[in-house]
């Protein structure tokens, strides 16, 4: 017998789906670092000079090594400097989407309603 709300009950199977997108979420924000966020959250019709400026900057702030240190002590890394360009960036995000798209469809993962 489980507990009302428990992993057995459908209520108890929503809320662990949720739990589980939630921490998937977190992980690949972590993973991904200040880097990559920078880059996916530049808006629509950015010029491409100024994505090239903002993204050598910011690696120039990836190669301090007092920075990699501080990231790896909260279990943070960068990517590899072959995958840190716009386009490999861009390439990654639509990768996820389809993969966690999916499995939104696959488990009828929904937003909570208010």
């Amino acid at each position: 017998m489980r507990a009302a709300g428990g992993i057995g009950t459908n209520e108890g199977l929503r809320h662990h789906r949720e739990g589980a997108v939630a921490a998937i979420s977190h992980r690949c924000q972590l993973r991904a670092g200040a880097q990559s966020q920078a880059r996916n959250s530049r808006a629509s019709g950015t010029p491409d000079a100024v994505v090239e400026k903002l993204n050598s900057a910011l690696q120039e702030v990836i190669s301090d090594p007092a920075i990699v240190k501080s990231w790896a002590e909260t279990g943070v890394a960068p990517y590899a400097k072959d995958q840190r360009s716009p386009a490999a960036a861009r390439t990654l995000l639509k990768s996820e989407i389809a993969r966690w798209g999916q499995v939104v469809r696959d488990n009828n993962i929904q937003a909570p309603m208010q």
